[in-house]
């Protein structure tokens, strides 16, 4: 896109035979960051209503952003992909507490043995907690890259499709944030069967030893 100006002057002469080349010249206009979009549509709109004025002028006409069919579908998933990122989450969530919970009750006597040696309550809430938290850190630790890696090379394949300049953009503060929160929620999920193997009684699980 650009001005009939910057067309060969022999060319304008002559007149332009080729059809594509006979659109209307386009002004593309970036705005400083921070400015308000609507209120600089609004003026640009004003200012080409005056200039439609003009008799030598045939229209002015004031565009937004003209972006690719398939970038617009993709901003109207709106929320779906958090909602659905929220719903693994929870699925993961309840899955370590089963786990968890399983596991106490498969250990019960390991608990009482360890109950019996001079651990206390809080003690056996931290062996469930890390047995809980090693495998989350685990697991965070060679997510998060592959999940990089992944999201970087499918957002590239899909945006060279219409055309756009891929410029995947990574926070490395969210990136922190999210791993904090995976572990803080494992660690969360944990403090119930924690406390259940706590109260494990001794003399119940070890009395056929």
């Amino acid at each position: 896109m650009l001005p009939a100006s910057a067309l060969p002057q022999d060319a304008l002469a002559s007149g332009i035979s080729n059809r594509a080349l006979r659109g209307p010249n386009t002004i593309l206009v970036r705005l400083r960051p921070g400015a308000d979009d609507a209120a600089a549509l609004r003026r640009l709109e004003a200012i080409g209503g005056r200039l439609s004025g003009i008799r030598s002028v045939q229209g002015i006409q004031v565009l937004s952003v003209q972006r690719p069919a398939e970038i617009v579908n993709y901003r109207t998933m709106g929320a779906a992909p958090l909602v659905l990122a929220g719903m693994l989450t929870a699925a993961a969530v309840v899955a370590l507490g089963l786990t968890l919970a399983a596991s106490v009750r498969r250990r019960s006597r390991d608990y009482a043995l360890l109950k019996t040696l001079g651990l206390v309550r809080s003690q056996l809430i931290a062996v469930v907690i890390w047995q809980a938290s090693i495998p989350v850190a685990i697991g965070t630790a060679a997510g998060i890259p592959l999940g990089i890696a992944a999201g970087r090379f499918l957002w590239t394949r899909f945006a060279r499709e219409p055309y756009v300049v891929p410029q995947p953009a990574i926070s490395m503060v969210t990136v922190a944030v999210v791993a904090i929160a995976v572990l803080a929620l494992a660690i969360l999920t944990a403090i119930v069967p924690g406390w259940r193997a706590a109260q494990t009684p001794i003399a119940t699980v070890l009395r056929a030893e």
